[in-house]
């Protein structure tokens, strides 16, 4: 079984390439085990933006586990509760005719119609049958764990990127997270400077995907038992109500 550790260690924040700020809709394409630099588990994620005007860039992050703040376990928990399967097939009802995602209309009957959907206490649309992503915390390595989150349909959610910035000083050392003005004007004078963007998972995808991502690398078979890894300060899991993990925001 994998229990996310618990360490005394700084948080470790995450970036990926630069793509404009915004919102996008993303599907995840491979999820790798990786060691951090300082002795951490971490899973390397990568997602394709599959729709909209930047549809095709890819977007890399990183899930640091064992972290005294808990980051990555409350991201994956949060990637998780948000994710959407890309056809529909398990989390979201679609129409058999059409594929379309199904709503709830504000008669409580069911559409395809996004413009028709009533929203739910969120404030998102209320689709039918929508649930996150169950994941198993039976494996018995790390390598596995990470790959069952590399599905086929490919998981998909809606995520808010936006910019930060450093600085190179003389001495070789950076400063993280100068403001835009300062990072212009080094910039201007020939310094060395470092634009990353950052990123959070914010809702169920908002559209269909345009682009196909085939996942590429597929998770081993599941165990029978299907269970939430604990927090990094139980070792029991948390329950779940209609195979949905609990919100940790």
């Amino acid at each position: 079984m994998i229990n996310l550790p618990t360490a005394d260690r700084k948080n470790e924040l995450s970036s990926f390439e630069v793509i404009p700020e915004g919102f996008f809709d993303v599907s995840l394409e491979t999820s790798e085990h990786e060691v951090s630099k300082a002795g951490n588990q971490m899973m390397k994620v990568r997602f394709i933006v599959d729709n909209g005007p930047s549809q095709g860039a890819q977007i890399e992050n990183r899930f640091v586990f064992g972290l005294e703040s808990q980051f990555g376990e409350q991201l994956l928990q949060r990637f998780c509760n948000r994710s959407r399967r890309a056809d529909g097939s398990l989390d979201a009802a679609v129409d058999p005719a059409t594929g379309a995602f199904l709503y709830y209309a504000a008669d409580g009957s069911t559409t395809t119609d996004a413009t028709l959907a009533r929203q739910n206490a969120s404030g998102d649309l209320d689709a039918v049958n929508l649930g996150g992503f169950l994941y198993s915390s039976e494996y018995t390595n790390w390598p596995d764990f990470c790959a069952q989150f590399s599905t086929a349909p490919a998981l998909r959610v809606h995520i808010k990127v936006w910019h930060s910035y450093d600085v190179e000083q003389m001495d070789g050392t950076w400063i993280r997270k100068v403001s835009k003005e300062r990072f212009d004007k080094s910039k201007d004078n020939g310094d060395r400077c470092s634009t990353k963007a950052n990123m959070s998972f914010e809702s169920a995808p908002k559209a269909p995907p345009i682009l196909k991502v085939i996942p590429k690398q597929a998770a081993g078979p599941a165990p029978a038992a299907a269970a939430y890894p604990g927090s990094a300060a139980s070792s029991a899991p948390p329950a779940a109500a209609n195979g949905v993990a609990p919100a940790m925001f």
